[in-house]
């Protein structure tokens, strides 16, 4: 598959909930999480042209952490408690990670990846940058897991092909996010339940295998990396090795894949460990 271009264009354009073309009835808003409006969650980000130059650090600020990734990502931002000491810069987009311009197969429906998904390295760049972060945050992996059309074909992660364009993709990835030399963080993918189908089957998204490899991939690239760590998210979620919608008496989960925001509130001290430690 040809790498999707990434122009100064792209990298100006909105912020905004992608909601892919298809979405027949039923089908709950591509990657938005449950409670939550198509209004709320549009986001509009500045043109980076408009972007004040880096300065210095300011050494009183708080200990800062830039967010990019999917709606896992953007449930976890939009249900921040107070952060005391810390600052956290939100850059997800509800509905876009890794993969560039490719139908693809979610909730058994066919979907069409809007053109707003595919600027994330001239996005990303800019923003982290712009932010000189202590440590970037990388919530990816949801989008990774689903059917996708790759060279003409549909195919999914565990093909060799699809793989070696995955793998070029998050390498890209954990280069842009880390070339001002901050941390890295790059968290598991959690095991999830986002619906079943009519045999009461797991739709291929939510079928473990395809995590594990996911998350197989993303140990192997960040073992490239001298500044990439690894926050498992998933171990956090799921402490059985199984999806489970609650944790420590907590219900986590509000649809099989995002947090709550009673979820949240109790994964936050847990995080914010994690990356001060990973600086």
């Amino acid at each position: 598959m040809p790498l999707a271009a990434a122009t100064v264009a792209s990298a100006a354009a909105v912020t905004m909930l992608v909601v892919p073309v298809g979405a027949g009835p039923g089908l709950r808003e591509i990657g938005l999480p449950p409670g939550v409006s198509a209004v709320a969650a549009v986001s509009p980000s500045p043109p980076e042209a408009s972007q004040p130059a880096p300065g210095p650090r300011d050494p009183n600020r708080p200990f800062t952490v830039s967010v990019f990734g999917d709606s896992i990502g953007w449930t976890l931002m939009h249900y921040l408690p107070p952060t005391p000491g810390f600052r956290f810069i939100d850059h997800t987009v509800i509905g876009c990670s890794l993969v560039r311009g490719t139908p693809y197969r979610y909730i058994g429906q066919t979907l069409e990846q809007r053109a707003e998904c595919d600027g994330w390295p001239a996005r990303w760049s800019a923003q982290v940058n712009r932010d000189q972060p202590d440590v970037a945050l990388l919530i990816v992996g949801r989008w990774e897991t689903v059917d996708r059309v790759n060279e003409g074909r549909w195919t999914h992660i565990g093909d060799p092909t699809f793989d070696a364009y995955l793998n070029a993709e998050l390498q890209r990835a954990l280069s842009i996010v880390g070339s001002t030399g901050v941390r890295v963080m790059v968290t598991t993918v959690p095991y999830s339940r986002g619906g079943e189908k009519p045999d009461g089957r797991l739709y291929p998204e939510d079928q473990p295998e395809r995590v594990n490899k996911w998350n197989a991939m993303l140990h192997n690239a960040i073992s490239q990396h001298s500044n990439v760590g690894m926050i498992d998210l998933n171990k956090k979620l799921c402490p059985d090795g199984v999806y489970t919608a609650k944790v420590d008496g907590i219900k986590v989960r509000s649809d099989g894949v995002h947090l709550t925001q009673e979820g949240v509130k109790w994964l936050i001290p847990w995080l914010e460990d994690s990356v001060r430690v990973a600086s």
